[in-house]
């Protein structure tokens, strides 16, 4: 929670320890906020806190932060802008979360995705995916290079799919 007016940020023990930071020995200000974050992301998560603050809305959104030991973690944090009777914003709230291990599997899996779509690219193989439970198709964008279409040209079912079937295995299939 940020006091505006005081310019005085009070963290959570978990807020704490997510950036290893000793409340004891480290004056929360917003300035001083602002030199934790990766420098990358800085002017950025300066800009969604002060036009939050400015047009006295919510944000949600997520950076990086750089910790002392040269340690990275990346964070999502969400709040909301409090104004008095006169509406002058007096205080902030919010949550941050870190989501480090999220973003590093989510990285790791588009990694996948980009090598298995080179794969398929490359071995001229398209591949699809059908759930069961729901009835769904999805088709691999080399799918539709095969069939001549742009991918996502046309919406993955069973049915559309037959269109490029030879009339001879149609039955088979």
């Amino acid at each position: 929670e940020w006091d505006i007016k005081e310019n005085k940020i009070s963290w959570t023990d978990e807020l704490c320890r997510i950036f290893e930071m000793d409340r004891e020995n480290f004056d929360i200000t917003f300035e001083n906020y602002t030199t934790l974050i990766h420098p990358e992301d800085s002017e950025y998560a300066k800009n969604i806190i002060l036009d939050a603050l400015e047009k006295r809305k919510s944000f949600d959104f997520y950076h990086r932060i750089k910790l002392k030991n040269g340690t990275i973690r990346t964070v999502h944090g969400r709040g909301k802008v409090y104004t008095n009777n006169s509406g002058e914003p007096v205080r902030m709230s919010g949550t941050a979360q870190e989501i480090t291990e999220i973003v590093e599997i989510q990285n790791k899996i588009n990694e996948l995705n980009q090598t298995f779509n080179f794969a398929e690219q490359t071995s001229c193989i398209g591949s699809f995916r059908y759930n069961f439970s729901t009835g769904v198709f999805d088709y691999s964008d080399n799918l539709y290079r095969i069939l001549g279409c742009k991918p996502r040209e046309f919406e993955p079912t069973f049915e559309n799919f037959t269109r490029f079937v030879h009339p001879g295995d149609l039955e088979h299939i």
